[in-house]
């Protein structure tokens, strides 16, 4: 079987640093990038399994990167939208299907687990 792959898009190496360590200690593989503009370029090539994204980001934000895969590139992996705001303020911003979670910050490690082990 092969092994499925996470992308994160989070502007801050800390939480990338984080995420890339836990996602990885579950047996998946991950690459991480810096802006949604550099995680484009990579997509369509590897078709990664789930996106963990950064709602606020420089050049583009995580909404306009999850409208681009759905509506510019076919593609229908999950997208969990990371976010300081609280999920009440992110509710009702995306007009995409591919978002299936809000995850606010700061976040608990066992929300990264149980949402590995529900979106994979």
């Amino acid at each position: 079987m092969e092994q499925k792959t996470v992308f994160i898009v989070d502007d801050q190496i800390g939480i990338r640093l984080l995420l890339k360590e836990v996602i990885e200690s579950q047996g998946f593989k991950v690459r991480d990038f810096e802006t949604c503009m550099e995680a484009l370029k990579v997509c369509e090539k590897e078709k990664p399994s789930l996106y963990f994204v950064d709602y606020k980001m420089p050049l583009m934000d995580g909404l306009e990167f999850a409208t681009k895969l759905e509506k510019e590139l076919a593609i229908e992996a999950p997208v969990i939208l990371m976010s300081g705001l609280s999920v009440e303020e992110m509710e009702g911003k995306s007009e995409t299907k591919n978002i299936k979670h809000i995850l606010a910050k700061p976040f608990d490690i066992t929300d990264i687990h149980k949402l590995l082990s529900t979106y994979l």
